[in-house]
């Protein structure tokens, strides 16, 4: 399970927060027996703060599930002696995992030939030179009949096979982006599931 643990745009002091609640829920992880891996970390402003962090958590989607929500910390600012604000909020959510398109892979094509024609269906080759190349999980179609040589169109349609996949590829992780962005802009402040303190973030 993926993992966003955000700051919500909040000050320094919630991205100080993210840091120590990343590193202290992968320790509550790895000591559950789970695997964990630190996927994303966006640091901006004090190095000792993350603006959000992702982590991939397996082995226990009870354990993921059972920290999503609204974590609190109680303290005195770090980064502002004279604040006077002592509760920080941070939000933990789910991030659906982008669907990938299937890699290419020799197995997964379906070439077939035919006779190249020219424009308005005239016939510029007698042999049957072209080819259609057909990606089975994800019906993707290409051809190519630009070529004399059979061997060579196959090549190309293969290439250009491999070019329609490559931008589904990337439209799929921009889409991606654009829920992780959400994810991270949602912040309840309040009812907190979990309330850590001190700089030594005890969890309460």
């Amino acid at each position: 399970m993926l993992l966003l643990i955000s700051s919500g745009q909040g000050p320094e002091e919630c991205g100080w927060v993210v840091k120590q609640l990343t590193h202290s829920l992968i320790k509550e992880a790895e000591a559950l027996g789970l695997t964990t891996s630190i996927v994303d970390v966006v640091v901006e402003g004090h190095p000792n703060t993350y603006f959000s962090a992702m982590i991939d958590i397996k082995g226990d989607d009870a354990f993921c599930k059972s920290i999503c929500g609204t974590m609190q910390w109680i303290g005195k600012s770090m980064f502002r002696p004279n604040h006077k604000r002592k509760n920080w909020f941070v939000s933990v959510s789910q991030i659906p995992e982008p669907e990938t398109m299937p890699e290419l892979d020799v197995k997964n094509l379906v070439f077939t030939t035919m006779k190249s024609s020219g424009p308005g269906g005239q016939s510029v080759n007698t042999t049957d030179s072209a080819v259609r190349v057909v990606h089975t999980p994800t019906g993707l179609t290409a051809t190519s009949q630009e070529e004399r040589s059979q061997h060579l169109n196959r090549k190309n349609a293969t290439a250009k096979l491999a070019r329609m996949i490559f931008e589904q590829n990337q439209s799929k992780l921009s889409d991606a982006e654009k829920i992780k962005w959400n994810y991270h802009n949602t912040l309840e402040r309040g009812n907190a599931i979990r309330v850590y303190s001190g700089v030594n973030f005890k969890k309460n």
